[in-house]
This record gives C-alpha cells, structure tokens and sequence, in this order.
C-alpha cells in the first residue's frame, strides 16, 4: 500500500469522469492509504472522501474504482473494487473528508 495524500491530477480526471450511478450506489478512486492501520481513502464524485478500513487482506491499489450500496452510512459494509472484480467487508470510518484532512483521517 502506499501513504502519498498528496492529490493527482490523473486521478482527479478520473473521478470526474465517473458517469452518475443513480440510486443509493456510490463511486469512487483509491486515492491514499495507511499500510499499517489498514486504512484507505477512496475519493468521491462529491469531491470529499470516504475513510475505510480494511478488515481483512484486501488488495486495493492507488486508482482502483471501488462502489458501494448504501450511500453514506458507517461502520460494517460491504465495499465492491470494479477494477479488480473483487469485494470485501470493511469499517466505515467518515464520509466528505477534504484533501487537507487525509493525513489527520489516516493516521499519518
């Protein structure tokens, strides 16, 4: 995993060109992550970003495009990677967290 929170022009295109879902499902790109609490930022077509943390081995990658169902609800649920065709249970932690707050989120 990787701990830069620093933001990415790449990747902020790439969130913008998320097409809307529709419904209660959300979208986003990993953007940020703290290997050693097993925490991840995923940012979020709202512009914020959604804290989780990993509650087993998942592999998740700088740029993988995660969903999920239930909007903005915390604690257990289950998170979708589309890039990799793969899905876990994670913890929640917060919803609409800015850039300059990742560090803090994150545990860095």
């Amino acid at each position: 995993m990787f701990r830069n929170v620093a933001p990415n022009k790449i990747l902020e295109k790439s969130i913008q060109a998320l097409a809307p879902t529709g419904g209660l499902m959300r979208r986003g790109i990993v953007t940020a992550a703290n290997p050693i609490r097993a925490m991840v930022a995923i940012a979020t077509e709202d512009g914020g970003h959604t804290i989780v943390e990993l509650l087993s081995d998942w592999e998740l990658k700088r740029g993988d495009i995660i969903s999920w169902n239930n909007d903005y609800e915390l604690g257990h649920e289950t998170y979708h990677n589309q890039t990799r065709g793969t899905r876990s249970e994670v913890y929640v932690q917060n919803h609409g967290v800015s850039t300059a707050d990742l560090p803090a989120q994150l545990l860095l």
